[in-house]
């Protein structure tokens, strides 16, 4: 959906697009746009006006990082085109370390659709994920029966099954699919970055 995208001097990345009014009552359940962030401060205007904010907390004890995030903005039905603005900032500032911002794949639709085709988009990942982890819990499977069975520990398959099922865990997590089934998003980050 981007028709214009440009970055500051600050590293905050804006995209702006024109939304015609066709467009937005085209949507019967509501037009909304749905993105995904990491570590990034988001502020969404409407037509000059703020319409949401996410990351802008004032000041954290702990922490700066948001970690993974979904961000569903819907878009009301009023006359009119639409001028949407959406900003994206670090969430932390470092003088050792410059935060990068990856500009996200932006979902236009109803919210049905939108999750549709971020699953859609997830899915191979997903996949993926859970055949490491059915390998792992294979491996570890057979290395319990082994150590069970009295006839052999089998210590380095023991090791290497937890290993690959840790890391099957971390690629799950990346996926972006717990998004729709957990809302701690700054608890899976964490523990994916520790796995990982």
């Amino acid at each position: 959906i981007v028709e214009d995208e440009h970055t500051d001097a600050c590293g905050t990345i804006a995209i702006e697009r024109v939304f015609t009014e066709k467009e937005i009552n085209s949507i019967s359940g509501g037009a909304t746009l749905f993105f995904r962030t990491r570590n990034n401060k988001v502020k969404v205007f409407v037509n000059s006006k703020e319409v949401y904010s996410f990351g802008y907390y004032g000041k954290k004890y702990v922490g700066s990082e948001s970690g993974m995030a979904s961000h569903f903005i819907r878009l009301d039905k009023i006359p009119g085109n639409k001028k949407v603005h959406i900003g994206f900032s670090p969430s932390f500032e470092s003088d050792k370390f410059v935060q990068k911002i990856i500009t996200p794949t932006i979902y236009f639709g109803t919210k049905f659709a939108c999750m549709k085709s971020f699953l859609t988009d997830c899915l191979p990942n997903f996949i993926l994920s859970l055949l490491i982890l059915i390998v792992g819990l294979s491996g570890l499977t057979i290395a319990i029966g082994f150590w069970l069975s009295k006839r052999e520990y089998v210590r380095d398959s023991f090791y290497w099954s937890f290993f690959v099922i840790v890391f099957g865990i971390g690629f799950l997590i990346e996926t972006g699919i717990l998004d729709f089934f957990t809302h701690n998003a700054l608890g899976y980050n964490f523990f994916s970055q520790n796995l990982l």
